[in-house]
């Protein structure tokens, strides 16, 4: 009786694994988007992008990336998230004020 069932579990612990690092994962790159859109503002400064705004918008990423929780084998992404905030911050503050 208890061989069927461990025959049964044995592609759930194939599964799981993967299921849960991906998911880890998905909490810290759902904002590179965020990042992304950013970036492609930077570049493309005829768009009317203000400096303002994309530092709010910084501020606003930030702020959630550093309420999130990961555990410690998936902290070095989270750190390299925020490292690349930090990239994009320094960008916007070297921007001037459109006049």
């Amino acid at each position: 009786m208890l061989l069927p069932l461990i025959v049964l579990m044995f592609p759930l612990f194939k599964i799981v694994p993967p299921l849960y690092r991906s998911r880890v994962r998905s909490k810290i790159y759902r904002w590179y988007r965020d990042l992304d859109a950013i970036d492609h503002a930077l570049a493309d400064r005829a768009a009317g992008a203000d400096p303002a705004d994309l530092r709010g918008e910084l501020d606003r990423i930030e702020d959630e990336v550093r309420r999130i929780n990961v555990p410690p084998p998936y902290r070095k992404e989270l750190y390299h998230l925020r490292t690349h905030i930090d990239l994009l911050r320094t960008k916007v503050h070297s921007l001037r004020p459109r006049s």
